[in-house]
């Protein structure tokens, strides 16, 4: 690990470990290690499906299976089944190399074959969710941007519903198709249920599976020396939300993937970890089950916990509900994966930062640098904006309309050590070399006294009253931004005043802190959640904002905090 000034926060985790040349090498990995081994479960999902497609597994006794047996694919399996299937994709004339495969399913056993195929095949996969299709206010920005700009080659949906609506969408991006490529371009809609009668181009998984029979052994084939690509290939194109702008969209390209299933692995056995890479592999479990036993989850070995702040009490839990695991902190984005880890081992007692866990420290192959206001690398432990580099990440975005081009275009830069992207969160980098992610840049709150890090207050509280608390900025005529603390419900026979007195004698600074709102207040039942589980904190905004509204006195009603 080398670095420029060690009482500077840049630090450099070494080359990048060598990596395979494809993202089929990746899975072919697994297939040499063991073929037998369990590639993929699916518990939602009957133990015999799609057997016809994937054909049988290994052979196991009645105890192996248990009474609650769900569908498990071996890597032997899967690569059967993805090369069936692109046998039949072939025979449809989808070419491979670069070519588009659309979804909109949920994640299940065919959206992980689907992958396999893709790998197999060189398909660049662009992925949404099901209700995507099912908002009609989402058609025009689909039509306008994949359709149009990459018609997709392939199309996967989950019914003839969702057919429909493809095809409507189709329709309308014909002409800016024709306009942009100027010749028709391939198309395979590929439906999950069955057809009801035909329709035009699409054909159902079980037409697939029906012809299998006829399929030759060298059409289905598999050698890994024969799976070409290329390294700069897009192999998967994710989108934001396009709440700041126009959506842009996040190109992971072939070496991109290679480079962080390399890193995660220490270079071994990246089979293991091609799920959490390539899909966001997550299980959700129920607080309390009475058929929970930790018999069943013997098999679980590491656990990657990323997503918001990731804080000791969360690891303490986690270690706790599966003590036979490995809880790893883990900082991702979509434009990056896998730069920071502990290459000696995770540590029992894992270093915090005001509450919050370290994810870790550079890995081979990964640069980070913070930066503080002034433009300058920040001193260790001083907090700033976290820059990353390495081979692993992206490389620019993509932008489907040819107006933005600029947008976001200061987000990525190059100097004398690689190419940076500007990721947006704050940072830590202590003595150690280790990386504390403490918040999103856009959420500091700007007061006349200073930069307040609204972390430093949610940790405080909810450490010593036990519940979840979320601290936004509100604007005040005399002190800047205002950080206002908004919790769920207050704690039994605990009111604002005695937080807030909590808070004066554990800070012990000053502060100009806000009416601590409740959900209630805010017309809130719940927390507003993103898709991944991130508490919106413009929709808090908003909604206190709208509550200050009607409700004046409160703009005013801020306690001074100080010694």
């Amino acid at each position: 690990m080398t670095t420029m000034d060690e009482s500077l926060s840049h630090l450099d985790g070494g080359p990048q470990l060598p990596h395979g040349s494809s993202v089929w090498s990746i899975l072919q990995n697994g297939i040499d290690a063991n073929p037998d081994r369990a590639a993929l479960i699916s518990v939602q999902q009957p133990p015999d499906h799609l057997a016809r497609l994937v054909g049988p597994g290994p052979v196991q006794s009645p105890a192996a299976r248990g009474p609650d047996e769900v569908l498990t694919w071996s890597y032997a399996q899967m690569r059967r089944g993805a090369a069936r299937l692109a046998a039949v994709l072939a025979r449809h004339h989808v070419p491979p190399q670069s070519t588009t495969m659309l979804t909109f399913i949920p994640h299940s056993a065919e959206w992980a074959l689907l992958l396999w195929v893709s790998a197999l095949r060189c398909l660049t996969v662009v992925s949404h969710m099901p209700q995507v299709l099912r908002q009609s206010e989402k058609h025009a920005e689909l039509r306008s941007t994949i359709f149009s700009r990459m018609p997709p080659a392939v199309v996967v949906v989950e019914d003839e519903a969702a057919a429909r609506l493809v095809d409507d969408i189709r329709a309308g991006a014909g002409a800016e198709t024709a306009a942009i490529t100027n010749q028709e371009a391939p198309f395979l809609g590929l439906c999950l249920s069955r057809l009801g009668e035909p329709r035009h181009g699409w054909v159902s998984l079980a037409d697939c599976i029906a012809q299998i029979e006829t399929l030759t052994e060298a059409e289905c084939a598999v050698d890994a020396v024969a799976v070409e690509d290329r390294p700069d290939r897009v192999a998967h194109l994710y989108f934001t939300s396009g709440t700041s702008g126009a959506p842009k969209g996040v190109p992971k390209t072939v070496k991109n993937l290679c480079a962080s299933t390399a890193t995660m692995t220490g270079g071994q056995r990246p089979g293991s970890v091609v799920g959490a890479v390539l899909g966001g592999n997550f299980a959700a479990m129920a607080l309390t089950n009475r058929e929970f036993s930790m018999d069943k989850f013997t098999s679980m070995r590491r656990i990657f916990v990323s997503g918001e702040l990731v804080t000791d009490d969360f690891v303490r839990d986690a270690r706790r509900v599966i003590p036979s695991a490995v809880v790893m902190p883990r900082y991702g984005m979509s434009e990056v994966i896998g730069l920071f880890g502990w290459p000696k081992g995770v540590p029992d007692s894992l270093p915090t930062h005001n509450g919050v866990v370290s994810c870790g420290m550079p890995m081979p192959g990964a640069r980070i640098r913070v930066v503080n206001e002034e433009g300058r690398v920040a001193r260790r432990g001083e907090a700033g904006d976290m820059h990353v580099g390495s081979d692993g990440t992206i490389q620019d975005y993509v932008y489907m309309d040819p107006t933005d081009d600029k947008h976001d275009s200061d987000a990525f830069y190059e100097d004398e050590f690689g190419r940076w992207l500007k990721t947006g969160d704050i940072a830590v980098l202590d003595e150690a070399g280790h990386v504390f992610v403490v918040g999103r840049k856009k959420e500091l709150i700007r007061s006349v006294s200073g930069i307040i890090h609204p972390h430093m207050i949610e940790s405080c509280l909810s450490a010593a009253f036990n519940v979840q608390i979320r601290v936004i900025g509100l604007p005040s005529p005399m002190n800047g931004d205002v950080p206002y603390p908004i919790v769920e419900r207050f704690p039994e026979r605990v009111g604002e005043s005695d937080m807030k007195e909590y808070f004066v004698n554990a800070v012990g600074s000053s502060y100009c802190l806000g009416t601590i709102l409740t959900l209630e207040q805010l017309g809130m039942e719940s927390w507003p959640m993103t898709a991944t589980g991130k508490v919106m904190k413009r929709e808090l905004e908003r909604a206190a904002l709208e509550y200050m509204t009607r409700n004046p006195p409160q703009l005013a009603a801020y306690a001074t905090v100080s010694n």
